[in-house]
């Protein structure tokens, strides 16, 4: 007959004896525990870099059972920062139903059960999970993976690092392309400035990857002053793309410096880029630097000379093109930023030059100030007295 004894020590154990003669034979059937393969993430960018909020990554697992992967239970994935375990998932009821959750940091990471498997191939077995690292992840360079592996019967191993110095995890954002619709201006007249934010390809570089965080990360993208206030924003972001503007520059001759301030949506740190990029818009004007005539008092009907010399007031550069008038009189280019209009008068005035427009020139500058300069011409006669 057979006896069943236990023992904890073996899977399987029985002794039979013959009816006749007492021959005790023992049958052992040890299982060997499952193993550990690899670990990987298959869809790392820029060489290692996982971005935050970037979607769902795959991360894997592949373990082996010499029994076959359906005896294969349960499969554990850390991601580490050396020894630090920063987030744990979990495959298990291989062996039946499979289930995913999140063992620790749910706080950190986000895992799409619907879209995690396991896969049985003869011995090994492939657990994947579907893994996105959230905003307030923080930066790390250099993680580890390790895996854990249980079977059906209890036999087990890990935990084991399967993967070194291996994946970084970045949410530092940087703008590409900053510029102005126009980098100089009219004193308080309007620009718009664009641009695309990229992450950055390392923790703490600025070189733009070519991911952009999802549209749907941002509350608004605006331009800073450099006393860092809100001239306009954007919350209509595509592809990283933005465009924040019109918006008036001070009503003052100078440069302008603007940046970029993220408003990121949930647990993204909001802030300036940290790429610190600016572009700067000049207010500018065109004013009168000298004035002067031919003559300041000639005879009736006689023609007079009157010059303005017109300079860009942001870096005194002259003006030369466009078009000028002088108290509303066509001027013409001298050279040198010197414009002249050719007067007379039939009669006894004196007249005060003052004003000046200006348009059409290279700059598109159409602000102007006289600066205080003013050119007087007398038309004059000589009057014989008249005696009774």
């Amino acid at each position: 007959m057979g006896e069943e004894i236990d023992n904890s020590g073996w899977d399987e154990i029985y002794a039979e004896e013959g009816t006749d003669t007492p021959n005790p034979t023992l049958y052992v059937e040890y299982v060997l525990p499952p193993t550990i393969t690899s670990a990987s993430i298959t869809d790392r960018k820029d060489t290692d870099n996982v971005y935050m909020m970037d979607g769902y990554y795959t991360f894997q697992a592949v373990v082996n059972s010499v029994e076959g992967a359906t005896m294969i239970d349960e499969v554990h994935l850390r991601g580490k920062n050396g020894a630090n375990t920063l987030f744990e998932v979990r495959a298990t009821s291989l062996a039946g139903t499979p289930a995913y959750s999140i063992q620790t940091g749910s706080g950190i990471i986000d895992l799409d059960t619907g879209s995690s498997s396991w896969n049985e191939n003869g011995n090994e077995g492939t657990a994947t999970f579907k893994i996105r690292i959230e905003g307030d992840f923080s930066q790390y360079d250099d993680l580890e993976l390790a895996v854990y592996v249980k079977d059906s019967v209890g036999g087990a191993a890990g935990w084991t690092d399967k993967q070194t110095n291996y994946w970084d995890a970045i949410n530092r954002l940087v703008t590409t392309g900053l510029v102005a619709s126009d980098g100089r201006v009219n004193r308080g007249a309007t620009d718009t400035i664009s641009g695309t934010v990229y992450y950055a390809t390392t923790t703490g570089g600025n070189t733009a990857s070519s991911s952009q965080p999802p549209d749907g990360q941002y509350t608004a993208i605006h331009i800073h002053d450099s006393g860092h206030v809100s001239k306009e924003s954007d919350t209509t972001i595509v592809s990283g793309a933005f465009s924040v503007g019109p918006f008036n520059i001070p009503d003052a001759v100078q440069t302008n410096p603007y940046h970029v301030y993220l408003d990121l949506v949930g647990d993204w740190p909001d802030g300036d880029a940290p790429d610190a990029d600016i572009v700067s818009v000049i207010g500018d004007q065109v004013h009168t630097t000298a004035t002067s005539a031919s003559d300041n008092r000639v005879d009736l009907d006689d023609n007079v000379n009157i010059d303005f010399t017109l300079k860009y007031d942001y870096d005194e550069t002259a003006m030369v093109d466009g078009t000028t008038t002088i108290e509303g009189y066509a001027a013409t280019n001298q050279g040198s930023g010197v414009w002249r209009i050719t007067q007379n008068r039939s009669t006894v005035q004196s007249v005060p030059y003052a004003e000046f427009t200006s348009s059409g020139n290279a700059l598109g500058i159409t602000s102007v100030s006289s600066a205080g300069q003013i050119e007087s011409v007398i038309w004059d006669r000589f009057n014989f007295p008249t005696t009774f």
